[in-house]
């Protein structure tokens, strides 16, 4: 294993993107991702592990998306703890698109992921 391998700096997942001879056989999806993971390290802190009484500036959401919230709190009887798992998957598809903050658009995909795995496991 190459030395950079070992530290987690290959470009892609199989080490070879951007080498002169050999050629990359990641995936256009899987280079997406290591491209939102590499953002998600920038930032300091991925977002699975983002602390959940406040996402702050990582997550930080504007008018609309905070419409949002309220809506699937207030009409949907999300919990908090629901809201935060949801604005971290709002964040990841953020970092998926290349978006410096979380959408409406994305957060709003967020929410309806969080309400159909809710769904999913209620219908049991």
């Amino acid at each position: 294993m190459a030395a950079g391998a070992a530290k987690g700096l290959n470009p892609c997942k199989c080490g070879w993107l951007g080498h002169p001879r050999r050629g990359c056989k990641c995936t256009p999806t899987e280079l997406l991702e290591h491209a939102a993971r590499a953002r998600q390290r920038a930032g300091g802190v991925l977002n699975s592990l983002l602390p959940n009484p406040a996402p702050g500036e990582h997550c930080a959401l504007d008018t609309a998306g905070q419409r949002l919230v309220a809506d699937a709190v207030d009409r949907g009887g999300m919990s908090v703890r629901g809201v935060h798992r949801a604005i971290r998957v709002g964040r990841t598809i953020a970092d998926l698109a290349g978006e410096e903050r979380i959408t409406p658009m994305g957060l709003a995909e967020a929410l309806q992921y969080r309400a159909y795995e809710v769904r999913r496991f209620v219908a049991r």
